[in-house]
C-alpha cells in the first residue's frame, strides 16, 4: 500500500504551476489537491486540503502578504 503525499502549490504565474502540477502528478503517489495565486488564500487552502506538503512561491506578486509572511504564518 503506497502512503499518498498531498500537496499544496502557492504561485502567482498559472505557468509555473501548471508546469509543478504536470510534473508532480507523474508520480502515482503524489496529488496536488489545490493551488493558491495570493499569500491571503493559504489559510483557507490549508484547513481545507490539509497538505503534507506547500510549495511556496516566495515572490508573490499582486498579493498583501509575502511568501516569506506565509512561510511564517504556516509554521505557526
Amino acid at each position: 500500500m503506497t502512503t499518498q503525499i498531498n500537496i499544496l502549490i502557492v504561485d502567482d504565474h498559472p505557468i509555473a504551476a501548471d508546469g509543478l502540477i504536470s510534473y508532480l502528478e507523474t508520480a502515482d503517489d503524489i496529488v496536488v489537491r489545490n493551488t493558491c495565486t495570493r499569500g491571503e488564500e493559504v489559510n483557507a487552502a490549508i484547513t481545507e486540503y490539509q497538505p503534507d506538503v506547500v510549495l511556496l512561491d516566495l515572490e508573490l506578486d499582486g498579493s498583501q502578504i509575502s511568501g516569506l509572511e506565509v512561510a511564517e504564518m504556516i509554521q505557526q
